[in-house]
């Protein structure tokens, strides 16, 4: 019986432990800063998102203010005026010659704040519940130019 080893295996077998053997002394010497270089990466790929994410308020800037004029108008122009005595018909017609022109609409915050707005404080000062599916299909019915974001 030949249990002997060679020294071609004896040299194999020795050269893949080695080689095994500096792997995992590499992975947990350098691990931590192997995982760093990923997570540094993550950030800036973050960071570039919010970056732009902040770009896109900074144009908003204008929409917010917009958004805040508009309400305002809606509030005493529409709501304040109608009082009790509108209904749902003429506060929708109102609405949507207000907001015919408001580019704001565009952006899903906006058209949700002003969705939310109207449809609280028309309760509260008319007394006429507006559903948002009823607000959604006036925007979307609207003539306004369209824009692409």
């Amino acid at each position: 019986m030949d249990n002997y080893i060679t020294y071609t295996e004896l040299m194999l077998i020795t050269g893949g432990l080695l080689i095994l053997y500096i792997i995992l002394k590499f992975i947990r010497g350098h691990w931590f800063e192997f995982m760093e270089m990923l997570n540094q990466e993550v950030e800036v790929y973050e960071l570039d998102l919010l970056a732009d994410q902040h770009a896109a308020v900074a144009k908003d800037g204008n929409f917010l203010k917009a958004l805040e004029k508009l309400i305002n108008d809606l509030r005493f122009n529409i709501l304040v005026k109608a009082g009790k005595t509108a209904t749902k018909e003429q506060l929708m017609e109102a609405f949507s010659e207000k907001v015919a022109n408001y580019d704001g609409l565009h952006h899903p915050a906006f058209r949700y704040a002003l969705n939310n707005y109207i449809i609280q404080y028309t309760e509260k000062i008319c007394g006429v519940k507006i559903e948002e599916e009823e607000l959604e299909n006036l925007w979307n019915d609207l003539p306004r130019k369209t824009k692409t974001l």
